[in-house]
């Protein structure tokens, strides 16, 4: 009999621990996820993926990508559309010599070579493809 008791003693005791031990995960990870990072944002000109307006509004694809990130992350982005002159807008090259000065800490679009995988951390997913196609003439057959 005591045997049996014991048994259930541990067991609820075993469980109360977990629950415990989970629940001390869980807030920590809940804290860790509440963690306020601002990220800068490399963000150049590049019509229906990146859009800035005369008046510095951003807009497409990149910046709509970005907010669906930050649901998970809690980032806040600090968007950077001037080249370093601060007058400038800001050039897939700017954006490309930021980041690897580490004046940016990300950049979207950035075509993937080998030299480039040596300097910079590309993702395991892409966030697109791009596709380039020739065109002639219908009747054309020269080419």
């Amino acid at each position: 009999m005591k045997k049996g008791i014991l048994k259930c003693g541990f067991a609820i005791c075993m469980k109360v621990f977990l629950a415990f031990g989970l629940l001390g995960e869980s807030e920590a990870l809940f804290a860790e996820s509440n963690n306020h990072r601002v990220v800068r944002v490399g963000f150049f000109d590049f019509p229906g993926f990146n859009d800035v307006s005369e008046k510095g509004e951003i807009s497409g694809y990149g910046y709509e990508y970005l907010m669906e990130i930050q649901k998970y992350t809690n980032w806040e982005y600090e968007f950077v559309t001037k080249a370093e002159d601060g007058k400038s807008t800001l050039t897939y090259e700017d954006a490309l010599k930021m980041l690897q000065d580490g004046k940016v800490d990300i950049v979207g679009t950035v075509r993937k070579t080998p030299e480039r995988e040596e300097e910079f951390y590309f993702p395991e997913y892409s966030s697109g493809t791009n596709y380039g196609i020739l065109t002639t003439r219908t009747g054309n057959n020269q080419y």
